[in-house]
């Protein structure tokens, strides 16, 4: 999701010495990673974690998806930005819908060392390519 810089969300929420990396929510469908942290203006991640149960979002288009988000953001971040100037998260003019449980290269998945006894070689083996290459 991408902002301009000078919206009431990016410079109240996202901008600033003490504005999160992570915006933690009760949610548990969304987790969100504060991109505008990382030197990446206005933007902010949201992933849809796949153990949340959250089934129907694959049957939703990327727009319900998008406005599904907004709505977790605002429940996050009530209220107006000022008096007479609308919601605070306001619906991003810029963002992308990626699905990875549709990707036939990604099928959802992605790997990551669950233990913390993980060697190095532990992560080579899981970066060696099966089969044939494309």
């Amino acid at each position: 999701l991408r902002w301009a810089a000078d919206t009431p969300f990016v410079r109240n929420v996202l901008d600033g010495p003490k504005a999160p990396l992570q915006i933690v929510t009760t949610d548990r469908r969304f987790h969100f990673l504060n991109l505008h942290r990382y030197g990446r203006a206005g933007q902010l991640l949201c992933h849809i974690w796949g153990d949340s149960e959250w089934e129907e979002h694959a049957r939703l288009t990327d727009e319900e998806v998008v406005a599904e988000v907004v709505g977790g953001l605002r429940a996050i971040f009530p209220g107006d930005a000022a008096p007479g100037e609308g919601p605070l998260v306001a619906p991003p003019p810029q963002w992308k819908v990626t699905r990875w449980s549709q990707d036939p290269l990604a099928l959802g998945a992605y790997s990551e060392a669950q233990t913390p006894n993980a060697s190095e070689r532990d992560r080579w083996v899981l970066s060696r390519r099966e089969g044939r290459a494309l």
